[in-house]
């Protein structure tokens, strides 16, 4: 396995290489397998085709970084019948995962002599409390603003049998995953290229990601799980208290901070609450993640944008 170190956070992999173009991507979660394919046109994506299914109930292991397959037949039946209705066959194509199956981390390494993917091996045993040895583990470069003599790599990492079962499966219906990337790395990627600094909150059942790009660089990003929480108003509270943290922390780490908007991504039945708490949390406006947000894109399909964007992100690292 080789690391890769790129400037940008949007040349993420974790799978065997990037592919061409028109790309082809799936997504995959506890619940639903989704596919979409873009084009594209002329420095647009364009989205042409989607469809998901619904995967039988606990097919996953539980853990906090997801699980092995129970079922690897159910799992190759959902691929095939998702696969039967796809518009035109494909032989490669890229997956995205959720942000607590794939995580992202920030570590400082003042010194790669000894090899980029071994100091960052030794770096997450001190920082995370899983255990790395089974994991697969990816670094790239990060941007910094400034330069402080230290190398700043965002690191990715996920449970290597999950990883290696998931491509054996795709590869068993004559597809290539040349991309492993998490929702957090596709919304970066879909986001115009705009000189102001945006927060996006990702939410999902039971979890929520925090972005914060400027330009399509991003400057932090973080997972919170939220299955422990018992009520809705301990959730609101947890979320009000680690907004006015995450707030603080990049106020200290950047000097001069100053967050323009903070977009919604997430359930429409959830966007009331979240935009008033981002907007409390983060200390400005805040709205609901829609086209005028986003690359240049069209895109007749009929799912709403949180739906659509973190896809299309995915395509786009592949199309540019």
């Amino acid at each position: 396995m080789k690391s890769i170190k790129s400037r940008s956070w949007t040349s993420w992999v974790l799978g065997a290489g990037a592919v061409g173009v028109p790309p082809h991507v799936f997504e995959l979660s506890d619940t639903r397998l989704r596919y979409a394919r873009f084009e594209d046109t002329k420095g647009s994506l364009e989205g042409r085709f989607y469809r998901e299914v619904e995967l039988p109930a606990e097919l996953f292991l539980a853990g906090p970084l997801g699980g092995q397959m129970r079922d690897t037949e159910a799992f190759d039946r959902c691929l095939r019948d998702l696969l039967a209705e796809t518009d035109a066959p494909f032989e490669s194509a890229s997956l995205m995962l959720p942000d607590r199956w794939l995580r992202t981390i920030l570590v400082e390494l003042l010194d790669q002599r000894g090899g980029l993917e071994e100091m960052l091996r030794w770096r997450l045993k001190k920082l995370v409390p899983f255990l790395v040895d089974d994991l697969r583990v990816r670094g790239i470069e990060a941007y910094q603003p400034e330069a402080t003599g230290t190398s700043k790599i965002l690191v990715g990492f996920a449970i290597e049998q999950l990883l290696e079962e998931l491509e054996t499966a795709f590869s068993r219906c004559g597809i290539r995953l040349g991309q492993i990337t998490n929702r957090s790395l596709g919304i970066v990627s879909a986001l115009s290229q705009q000189s102001d600094l945006r927060g996006v909150a990702l939410v999902e059942d039971g979890s929520y990601s925090l972005v914060f790009v400027q330009g399509r660089e991003a400057l932090m990003m973080r997972f919170k799980a939220l299955q422990l929480v018992e009520s809705s108003n301990g959730l609101e509270e947890l979320v009000r208290r680690d907004l006015r943290v995450t707030r603080g922390f990049l106020e200290k780490e950047y000097p001069g901070f100053r967050l323009s908007r903070s977009l919604f991504c997430g359930p429409k039945e959830d966007e009331t609450i979240w935009l008033s708490l981002l907007e409390e949390g983060l200390g400005a406006p805040s709205q609901t993640l829609g086209e005028g947000d986003l690359r240049p894109t069209s895109s007749p399909l009929a799912e709403p944008w949180s739906v659509i964007s973190p896809l299309m992100g995915v395509a786009g690292m592949e199309a540019t």
